[in-house]
């Protein structure tokens, strides 16, 4: 970005950070609307625990497969503008044939196409913020648009969702969510500009430079992490439903409070660890965003009151789902070269997808039908557990605390010596 750019580009900045936060919260909002109905779809469709972990298994294995894959298409063609729209625009027709679905079968095929087109999607969402952010606000931009899953994907979810289900039924609601991605699609067709990932240089990355991301020890960390999370977040996502109904005895009322105010909560989280990052650093803001993480799954364990739990996890949860952000998107796209940002962005997703993503849920079916539900509960606590170790060996990337220890690495190579 040059001086003469900057106010334009600020105004485009502000333009993106509002797209890409809708973007990316209609993501999140089919990929999970699904989960708050399955106690409608899974009488009506006979759905076992491990199907239902299974159908959320399809779309992560989908969703691995495809971020990788297109992101590292979008890095070598420079075409992140036309992937985007066009994932937007499928993944929200695949929304509706799920609301068509007559058999389980038919239900795996249109999550499975969901899956392919969400993970190039979430990707470039973030890698086209990135291009147009400015350093100070980076982690911040990026917080924000991720946050965008947990008050969009979660907390609107949860009233547009149950709220359209009650109304139209489960199948009109996924007509309904369906809607808003195709409009959104549409505008980004005719008002986004190409993501420049590197002003200074066009150059398209060569297949030889692929391997320095595999060099850098904050990928491999992230890697390790992204796996952890994905078991924490996903099992969450999946089962909360079905644990609080079952275990504590919530109400459609209060099922619905929960995830509001759940949504709410992971949403400041998401954008304020971020934010704070900027300032202190991505590696403290990281440590205390997975510890967050922990805890929440602990509560969850433990408190089963209505009248406890929604302000216990109010409390924790200004943290929680914090590091996601840093995990997914900001530190691996500041631990490689700009011109391989969605490739090691992709890799991450691709790993937390594939691994975690397509394993854990099954499990964590397979065993609540054998020892009960609260088993779910136990295997998003082993995740976040596998998240927050590896945070304490991050190499701190933040611009401001890496200019601030350049500075003083140029104050010790050159001291000034006081004299009388």
């Amino acid at each position: 970005m040059t001086s003469t750019e900057k106010k334009g580009i600020f105004r485009y900045e502000n333009f993106m950070l509002i797209t890409m936060f809708l973007t990316f919260g209609l993501i999140f909002m089919d990929r999970f609307g699904l989960a708050m109905l399955f106690p409608m779809i899974a009488p009506e469709l006979k759905l076992t625990g491990t199907q239902i972990g299974m159908t959320m298994s399809i779309l992560a294995l989908c969703w691995g497969v495809s971020s990788y894959l297109f992101s590292t298409l979008s890095d070598l063609f420079g075409s992140k503008k036309k992937i985007l729209a066009i994932a937007i625009l499928v993944f929200s027709i695949a929304t509706m044939g799920t609301g068509l679905a007559s058999s389980f079968g038919m239900l795996l095929l249109m999550r499975a196409i969901m899956g392919i087109a969400e993970g190039p999607a979430g990707i470039l969402c973030q890698v086209s913020m990135m291009a147009e952010s400015t350093p100070k606000r980076r982690g911040f931009n990026i917080g924000f648009v991720q946050s965008a899953s947990n008050l969009v994907g979660t907390s609107l979810a949860a009233v547009i969702v149950i709220g359209s289900a009650e109304l139209f039924g489960w199948r009109g609601a996924m007509n309904v969510l369906a809607v808003p991605g195709i409009i959104l699609g549409l505008i980004l067709l005719i008002f986004m500009r190409e993501p420049v990932m590197d002003p200074e240089s066009n150059k398209r990355p060569t297949r030889a430079q692929y391997a320095q991301i595999f060099k850098s020890r904050n990928v491999w960390l992230c890697l390790i992490m992204s796996f952890g999370m994905m078991a924490w977040w996903l099992t969450n996502i999946t089962y909360f439903s079905l644990y609080l109904t079952k275990v504590n005895n919530f109400t459609p009322v209060q099922l619905g409070i929960f995830f509001t105010v759940y949504g709410i909560l992971n949403f400041v989280a998401a954008i304020l660890v971020p934010m704070i990052s900027d300032k202190i650093g991505r590696k403290p803001a990281t440590i205390v965003g997975t510890f967050g993480a922990l805890l929440s799954s602990i509560v969850m364990l433990t408190v089963h009151s209505f009248d406890v739990l929604i302000p216990v996890m109010g409390i924790i949860l200004l943290f929680g789902a914090g590091a996601i952000p840093l995990i997914m998107a900001v530190i691996p796209g500041e631990s490689v070269p700009k011109t391989l940002i969605a490739s090691a962005m992709g890799l991450i997703m691709m790993f937390g997808e594939l691994v975690a993503g397509t394993t854990v849920p099954i499990l964590a079916g397979f065993f609540s039908d054998k020892y009960g539900i609260s088993m779910a509960m136990w295997f998003a606590l082993g995740g976040a557990v596998i998240q927050f170790i590896p945070s304490f060996f991050l190499k701190e990337t933040a611009p401001a605390k890496l200019r601030q220890a350049q500075q003083i690495n140029q104050v010790e190579a050159n001291p000034i010596v006081m004299r009388d």
